[in-house]
């Protein structure tokens, strides 16, 4: 069976995708069209996370976030 490919998404984006949705100026659907970022792993990010926990795993180098591994 081939592996499954699973969907890329930028991190940046994804920040800023959460914080639309909290600050409730665009609901899911939207947020995940506008920023590129799948809709599921959006709705899991805000409802599991608080924005603070999101950005703690985050280094950000040049003024870009980068993923802590």
């Amino acid at each position: 069976m081939p592996p499954i490919k699973r969907k890329t998404w930028d991190h940046a984006a994804m920040i800023q995708a959460v914080n639309a949705v909290r600050r409730k100026e665009i609901g899911y659907l939207r947020a995940a069209k506008q920023f590129g970022v799948p809709k599921g792993t959006l709705e899991r990010y805000v409802k599991k996370m608080s924005a603070q926990k999101i950005l703690s795993r985050f280094v950000w180098e040049d003024g870009q976030p980068c993923l802590l591994i």
